[in-house]
């Protein structure tokens, strides 16, 4: 076949951005580049569809132009479409995607979007539905074949934006965006010698960032994250830690770097730490390539982390991070060593309270071990964000001679709340909002993994659950409807007829119950109790295992089965390359192993001193060590005290088991009263 001019371009655009696409083609041409576009290049009369396709299959590059109007035209949308069809099947096609407003970002344009192509559907079938009646309206009809295709394809094409790299070409950002696309067009295989080309390691980088970046599904919606700064004035100051409010997540990485190399993200469980790191990793990896920049971006989980291999050897922090950067990057030939003594590199440390210890003196000798490498990579002009879950257990990273910021996640307001629900639930968010006022769950409700949980299962459960217990126990139940008509569910029988009636019919015998005649809920629970017992000695306690530990510890024949039922229903994670099992979030593996806890009560892995005469070291002592401002500490803890909470409300005798917790935590024991 003919092989096709490496070096020509089609131009992708709205006719309503017509300006800004003679303004790229001319960029183009004057830089030696053909350009294919339709308003000069289509012959009058010709066949518009043929055209396109031609276009497309002609030329090496399809370079769209995207903005809300090229998103409502049928026909880029079908230039998009053909174009990913085109570099995935055929050899040497590349897309390009640059930006004239950058709305598709948000999470609310895609709903917007399809509601207005449906009321042009719906205006085009009136239309028709009066011109037939005298003639064949087929220009019509093939305009609302055109919309509908526009809306089918939508979220994909939307989602393939989202999920590459977009370039901004709007001015101030303009030349720099122009040149990067020129610099990529001349550099594709096939080029002209004589032009430099970019490092091979450097290309590949994107691409591997890009297919990363692609399996990840959370989601950040940016008005429902409320960020304050704390800032740390010094042990001697009066109020230790001055706050501002960030109204942007932009802000963030606004921040002083060369004052505030090492920064903290604090919240909750359920607050969206992680999520926020994921989302400031793709932030920030388009922010300087758009600026013409390598933009390094790297998020690595601390609780992965082992300072020693099997065969006792020591496992420095930038080793380990090494190993997890091999996972995505090794395929490129380039190290994150490579990068990080070039500089500029983000990296995104998540969890640093779950990084294994066994005492607290453990942990500080760990983080002190992160906070040198953080400064090693400080002097080499990178920067470094942890997300932890609470102060106690980030401040010490913070000293005279490098004071580290923290950036607390704060729990929604009354109003988030409201504003949250009528975002996601498609119709009753008031009367949800008024059912949360009435059983008193607003306060439970603060933060966007439960609101998000709640919006999932409000259709299903027809109720708000009224705490942690309750509201998983609705996600498991939704989850394994959903599920139990699969392959898998009716040849292992993992429910019984009864089970199934009750998962369809939504109808228990209370709030917390789940099929009990099969093995799954049994051995998930049992699971979860050992594993926390693996990592009690954790704040957090999320723990990584083994899968031929995890199969061990179900203690069943049929174990792996059981997994791929874990798996099935959102409950375990699995992490193919390293053959480790956890659960699908921490709130999860604390909720089954509650359910564990529930059925043999056990107060005594709670147990500390919380007498004021008895606890060490004494109030005296802790007070003197304290610098002006900063929080008392909490008491000591053994790691199951959020276990306990939600095993509870399970217990079928919460009064019982409040009665002899106070003989062990009075403090926990106020605490699961109120709760």
């Amino acid at each position: 076949s003919k092989r096709t001019d490496m070096s020509t371009v089609f131009i992708s655009y709205s006719q309503k951005d017509k300006e800004a696409a003679d303004k790229v083609r001319a960029t183009l041409e004057a830089s030696g580049i053909r350009v294919t576009i339709d308003s000069k290049s289509m012959n009058a009369g010709g066949n518009i569809r043929a055209f396109i396709d031609q276009a497309i299959r002609d030329t090496r590059v399809t370079l769209s132009i995207v903005s809300r109007n090229s998103l409502s035209s049928d026909w880029v949308a079908l230039e998009s479409v053909e174009s990913f069809a085109a570099e995935r099947y055929l050899e040497e096609k590349m897309f390009i995607a640059c930006y004239l407003d950058d709305g598709f970002f948000q999470d609310s344009f895609l709903g917007q979007a399809l509601g207005s192509l449906q009321q042009q559907i719906d205006d085009l079938d009136e239309e028709i539905l009066k011109l037939m009646k005298g003639s064949d309206p087929v220009h019509l009809q093939t305009k609302r074949t055109r919309k509908i295709n526009l809306k089918n394809n939508l979220p994909y094409i939307l989602n393939r934006l989202n999920n590459y790299l977009t370039l901004d070409i709007r001015e101030p950002a303009y030349a720099t965006s122009m040149q990067r696309i020129i610099n990529v067009i001349k550099e594709l295989p096939g080029r002209p010698s004589g032009i430099d080309q970019k490092e091979p390691s450097t290309l590949g980088f994107e691409e591997a960032f890009n297919k990363k970046i692609k399996t990840d599904k959370r989601q950040l919606d940016e008005r429902f994250v409320q960020l304050s700064l704390m800032i740390d004035r010094g042990e001697e100051a009066n109020e230790r830690w001055q706050r501002q409010s960030l109204h942007k997540l932009e802000d963030l990485l606004k921040i002083n770097q060369e004052e505030y190399p090492l920064m903290v993200i604090l919240g909750a469980p359920g607050s969206g730490k992680s999520t926020l790191l994921r989302r400031l990793e793709v932030d920030y990896h388009r922010d300087q390539t758009s600026a013409g920049e390598l933009g390094i971006s790297f998020f690595a989980p601390l609780n992965r982390y082992r300072p020693f291999s099997r065969d006792k050897q020591s496992i420095s922090p930038q080793q380990f991070l090494e190993s997890i950067w091999n996972e995505s990057y090794q395929e490129t030939g380039l190290s994150l060593e490579d990068c990080l003594k070039k500089g500029k590199v983000l990296l995104l440390l998540d969890a640093i309270n779950e990084l294994p210890h066994g005492s607290k003196e453990e942990y500080h000798e760990l983080l002190d071990y992160w906070r040198e490498f953080a400064i090693t990579q400080r002097s080499r002009g990178n920067r470094v964000i942890f997300s932890c879950r609470s102060l106690d257990y980030s401040q010490s990273l913070s000293r005279p001679d490098l004071r580290v910021p923290n950036v607390e996640l704060q729990p929604l307001t009354k109003e988030k709340i409201a504003e949250f629900l009528q975002a996601y639930l498609s119709e009753g968010h008031k009367e949800v909002f008024k059912a949360m006022e009435k059983n008193g769950t607003l306060e439970f409700y603060n933060n966007p993994f439960f609101l998000s949980l709640l919006c999932e299962q409000i259709a299903y459960t027809k109720e708000v659950p009224k705490g942690r217990a309750s509201l998983f126990t609705g996600f498991v139940r939704k989850t394994m409807a959903r599920e139990m008509d699969t392959k898998l569910f009716t040849t292992e029988k993992f429910f019984s007829d009864r089970d199934r009636q009750k998962l369809i019919l939504n109808d228990w015998a209370n709030p917390f119950q789940l099929p009990k005649n099969g093995p799954l809920t049994e051995r998930l629970s049992y699971l979860a109790y050992e594993m926390q017992q693996i990592g009690q000695h954790n704040e957090a306690n999320q723990v990584s295992i083994d899968l031929e530990k995890a199969l061990d510890l179900i203690d069943s024949d049929k174990a792996e089965k059981i997994v791929e039922g874990g798996i099935a229903i959102n409950v375990l994670n699995p992490d193919v390359g390293k053959d480790e099992l956890t659960y699908h979030h921490q709130l999860l593996q604390e909720y089954f192993a509650g359910r564990r806890l529930a059925t043999d009560p056990k107060p005594e892995l709670v147990s500390v001193e919380w007498r004021a005469s008895e606890v060490r070291p004494s109030l005296e002592e802790t007070i003197a060590k304290l610098a002006n401002g900063d929080p008392l500490p909490p008491l000591g803890q053994t790691g199951w005290e959020e276990t306990t909470l939600a095993a509870l409300p399970m217990s079928g005798d919460p009064e019982g088991y409040i009665a002899r917790l106070m003989e062990h935590n009075l403090p926990l024991a106020a605490r699961c009263a109120i709760s």
